[in-house]
């Protein structure tokens, strides 16, 4: 009898075992696709028609609607989340900015809410860190003074080539010119004089961030999330991920034990605080693991540089194109902002943060450009990583991402006045003039247009962008005259990608030199 009771122990114990652990997993999936109920409207389209493909192209249209009808009478409301189709994403009216900007990252976190939605973690994709955000925030925006030259010389240096020589009016496209003299622009500041100008490690960002984009969009399409680790074995745009990372590495070595020897003073540079020292991203990078006693790794390096390359190139090109598409357009404004030019030109004999400063037309301009034609519909990106209660009740569960609107915030008559539909250049101008002359400027941070965020997450390389840009039209207004080809009429009209809506990256623009 003993021993058949021992049998059945034997029998059971294992078999009761294999049905708690499966009761257990069948838990933990129901958790990943029990979709959050959200205490609010959910948006969708009305004629049964409500494919991925269709909010690819006609998400603005939902948004506009949603704003009109909700977020202007302060409530939320919900709609697809094109980056985790399982949960829908929930809009907030601006009456939640205060306590959004406030709320604890262990609470609604933004580099949750882009790590989540790029799968990062399962791709081997760059991660957003609080190192490279303070790197931005502290360690570049310190060094602005000392990059404007450098970049001023990649200008000087690039323009001439990319912009064909042009006695007469001549084609090109404009995005294509903008993103190579952005991508340099950006690599002097990151990776610093030996690569900034390297075909061979511009190949490999670009290699590494198109795998990026096939990867992210393939692997949260076609793999069940529980099973995402495998895609780094099984899809070819991850494993291409993983060697254009090896590859970036190999290139950046030599850079970054040049960056240690001058830090330690091994080397024929100058040692810390005994003298001018490299300012780029890898110097800093360096000492920023250096100072935290953390071992200096050529992968961690590479995994930053390129976040920060992500983060940045892609954007400002598309804020340049936006604001040289419009300047085309408004060529009214053109010959006042060549005039400042030469002006503050003649008045500082040279370009500085200072003299870019003094550039105020301009800087109007772009902030008018960026108001009226912002190419994000939303900002403010969080994601709730636990379960958030807002003061007046309104419960977001864990796991959901949350966004307030931007671009319908810079055309809402009721916050920019009744001739908000249209683009005045001198807009900023004017409110700078009549109040304070520090605000209104196109890095500024404001509640009623949300182009950089708010709050502490606020774009912290927007100052960089603002000088970068106003380089880059400097350089094309004095040298060329523009127009659209004959046939255009005006601005081409943006092209809808989900949340954004993206200045036409095939206009067009024809070039004389002057």
């Amino acid at each position: 009898m003993k021993d058949d009771r021992g049998i059945l122990l034997l029998t059971v114990l294992p078999t009761s075992a294999l049905a708690v652990a499966v009761w257990l997993a069948l838990r933990q999936l129901a958790k990943l696709f029990r979709k959050p109920k959200l205490d609010m409207p959910h948006l969708c389209f009305t004629d049964g028609d409500n494919s991925p493909q269709r909010y690819a192209q006609q998400s603005g249209g939902l948004l506009e609607r949603g704003y009109e009808q909700y977020s202007k009478k302060g409530l939320p409301f919900s709609m697809y989340n094109h980056a985790d189709r399982s949960r829908p994403i929930a809009v907030l009216p601006v009456k939640y900015l205060a306590e959004i900007r406030n709320a604890a990252s262990a609470e609604l976190s933004f580099s949750s809410y882009l790590n989540t939605t790029t799968i990062a973690h399962d791709i081997g994709a760059p991660l957003v860190t609080d190192r490279v955000i303070h790197l931005v925030r502290h360690d570049l925006n310190k060094s602005l003074n000392d990059l404007i030259q450098p970049l001023q010389q990649v200008c000087e240096k690039l323009v001439p080539g990319l912009v064909s020589p042009c006695p007469d009016w001549t084609p090109h496209n404009a995005f294509y010119l903008l993103m190579p003299l952005v991508s340099r622009l950006m690599a002097r500041v990151l990776v610093g004089p030996e690569l900034w100008d390297s075909d061979e490690w511009h190949g490999v960002i670009m290699a590494y961030f198109q795998a990026g984009g096939e990867a992210s969009r393939h692997v949260r399409d076609t793999y069940p999330p529980w099973l995402r680790w495998t895609s780094r074995y099984l899809d070819k745009n991850v494993k291409a991920i993983y060697a254009t990372r090896r590859r970036g590495q190999e290139i950046l070595k030599p850079v970054i034990e040049a960056r240690l020897a001058e830090a330690t003073g091994s080397g024929s540079a100058p040692a810390r605080g005994h003298g001018p020292r490299f300012q780029d991203g890898i110097g800093w990078l360096v000492d920023s693991y250096m100072t935290d006693n953390h071992f200096v790794q050529t992968d961690h390096i590479m995994q930053d540089q390129a976040f920060l390359v992500a983060a940045s190139i892609h954007s400002i090109s598309l804020t340049a194109l936006s604001a040289l598409l419009d300047l085309v357009d408004h060529a009214d404004a053109i010959a006042e902002i060549r005039e400042e030019i030469a002006t503050v030109f003649a008045e500082h004999g040279g370009w500085t943060r200072q003299s870019l400063a003094a550039l105020r037309l301009l800087d109007s301009f772009m902030k008018e450009s960026q108001r009226f034609n912002n190419f994000q519909y939303n900002t403010m990106q969080r994601l709730a990583v636990v379960d958030y209660t807002f003061k007046d009740g309104l419960r977001i569960p864990a796991g959901t991402s949350i966004v307030v609107p931007s671009r319908l915030l810079g055309r809402d008559p009721d916050l920019h006045g009744r001739d908000a539909d249209k683009f005045d250049a001198k807009r900023w101008l004017r409110r700078r003039e009549q109040g304070d002359a520090t605000k209104f400027h196109f890095a500024s941070l404001q509640d009623d247009m949300l182009p950089w965020g708010s709050g502490p997450h606020a774009c912290p390389g927007r100052f960089l962008a603002q000088d970068m840009i106003k380089l880059v039209l400097v350089h094309l207004l004095t040298q060329y005259d523009l127009k659209f080809p004959e046939g255009v009429e005006g601005r081409p009209a943006d092209i809808p990608e989900n949340t954004n809506s993206n200045p036409n990256m095939m206009a067009q623009i024809l070039f004389k030199g002057r």
